[in-house]
């Protein structure tokens, strides 16, 4: 069954815009509350935790949600909305679904409207995540959490404002308490929804060197490291204001080349952890994220699921979709490939199933 969604994302459609004039800026030592610091929140419901050592777009600060449950297994969920890396996308047309602030407020209305049915409800029987500890981290930094940058962005008349791009400082800084809470999680989920799927390609070498035991994995919904030069060469024109290379080198350097090298990096770095692509074949957004056709994001996803095919422990679920379709973790139960629905595929990956196997709509 097809599902569409419209929600906060369907802000990606930012066109290829170049960079209004700028400087890059280093992001001021932050100000950070004890090291190691655990959360206090109550189980089996949703707490918002405001880190002052963390940084929205326009400067305000930010924070996550938790929600810690009965197992010793912990789910991370990175969100999406959209990108900007101009002073027209950032600030004009706003390519973005925020720049800030996110609070507790806008929290409170994203949860209301957007975790039912998805792979943070509680409720929804088929969940297999539903007993786990839930985390939310929110996006809006506009650098698919994925930045070390304060830009300098120069308007028309010359006038300069910045825009935090700190999305992988902000992960960072996630990092110091998420570890101190669940210290030794038996199973832990990196995932992420389209600026959060690339979010959670990027980040989860990151994840792994500060939980360096237990069993991790990584869900990439509809952010997927393309195979080809063109998306490398994207990617390379953001990291002009995004620094996004100081997170990719790290763990892959061929990224600058082929971002499909991001799933073999990962896959021959840490050979035990499950890593799964979910993707609609003829996604609406990102190939306006990669000014690309859609013949060509088509092509390009093709070739990225070639590349995995061959790993040993990296999947994909490919829907069909059409002009309207992105993101599928909002709504698994409606998504079944081969007779096989999208909750089990998940289910199978992070119970180890010997089963797990790839799907491509026919």
């Amino acid at each position: 069954m097809r599902t569409r969604f419209t929600l906060g994302l369907a802000l990606f459609v930012a066109l290829a815009l170049g960079s209004c004039g700028g400087d890059r800026q280093s992001p001021p030592p932050p100000s950070s509350p004890p090291l190691a610091q655990p959360i206090d929140a109550p189980r089996n419901a949703w707490t918002w935790v405001d880190f002052p050592d963390s940084s929205c777009g326009d400067g305000s600060t930010t924070g996550i949600g938790v929600n810690p449950g009965d197992s010793s297994n912990v789910l991370v969920f990175l969100e999406g909305g959209g990108a900007c890396w101009s002073y027209e996308s950032c600030f004009v047309t706003r390519s973005i679904a925020t720049d800030g602030p996110f609070g507790s407020v806008e929290f409170a209305v994203v949860a209301s409207v957007t975790f039912q049915h998805s792979v943070l409800d509680r409720d929804d029987l088929a969940n297999p995540f539903r007993d786990w500890s839930l985390v939310y981290v929110p996006y809006c930094t506009g650098d698919v959490h994925a930045g070390n940058n304060v830009m300098l962005y120069q308007d028309p008349q010359g006038v300069t404002r910045p825009f935090h791009h700190v999305g992988h400082q902000n992960v960072q800084a996630f990092l110091k308490r998420l570890v101190a809470t669940f210290p030794g999680p038996d199973k832990l989920v990196v995932s992420g929804t389209s600026a959060g799927g690339f979010g959670a390609v990027t980040n989860f070498h990151t994840f792994r060197t500060v939980w360096p035991t237990g069993q991790l994995y990584l869900i990439d919904d509809s952010g997927p490291p393309l195979q080809g030069s063109e998306a490398a060469d994207r990617i390379g024109f953001f990291d002009q204001s995004w620094s996004i290379y100081q997170t990719l080198d790290p763990f892959c350097p061929d990224c600058r080349q082929d971002l499909s090298n991001g799933f073999v990096a990962l896959s021959a770095k840490y050979p035990g952890d499950r890593m799964s692509l979910l993707s609609y074949e003829r996604d609406s957004v990102i190939p306006s994220f990669f000014s690309m056709s859609t013949d060509l994001f088509v092509a390009r996803l093709t070739g990225t699921a070639q590349v995995i095919d061959p790993l040993p422990s990296t999947r994909y679920f490919l829907f069909g979709g059409t002009a309207s379709d992105h993101t599928l973790l909002r709504s698994p139960g409606s998504f079944a490939l081969d007779g096989v629905g999208l909750w089990d595929f998940l289910g199978q990956q992070v119970g180890d199933d010997s089963d797990w196997k790839s799907h491509s709509a026919p």
